[in-house]
């Protein structure tokens, strides 16, 4: 299972320094997919370059591969290394950024509310810059 970051702009410039990656999680018969590292998976590390101050909103995971299914709830969230933080279910929430360059990890958490059905899994989440 896979989750990748995709990223919009106009002032700034992303790059992805780690790929994350989901696991399954919530007992013998899973019924989540998550990128944190509390269930043994990886989040998505990203580098943001602005040249000026700005802030940036994250969307709601969206399936991009495997058995499609409707999440009873999806959650991304963005993260600075100083631990500022939005995620996609806090309506009008952005992340303030300075100028420069500043690294972001992204996490990702998918319910679907009933078991998973066993294969490879990938989500996006799309990080977009705002005056």
């Amino acid at each position: 299972m896979t989750k990748t970051a995709t990223a919009q702009t106009s002032n700034c410039s992303f790059s992805q320094l780690i790929p994350g990656y989901l696991v399954e999680s919530g007992g013998i018969l899973p019924t989540k997919l998550a990128s944190s590292s509390d269930v043994g998976a990886t989040a998505s590390e990203v580098s943001v370059t602005c040249n000026g101050s700005f802030n940036l909103i994250i969307s709601s995971p969206t399936q991009t591969a495997g058995k499609n299914f409707t999440p009873v709830s999806s959650i991304a969230t963005v993260q600075t290394s100083t631990g500022l933080s939005t995620s996609s279910d806090k309506q009008n929430s952005s992340l303030p950024l300075s100028a420069g360059t500043t690294p972001l990890s992204i996490n990702i958490s998918v319910d679907k509310g009933s078991s998973i059905a066993a294969g490879n899994y990938s989500f996006s989440a799309v990080l977009t810059i705002v005056p």
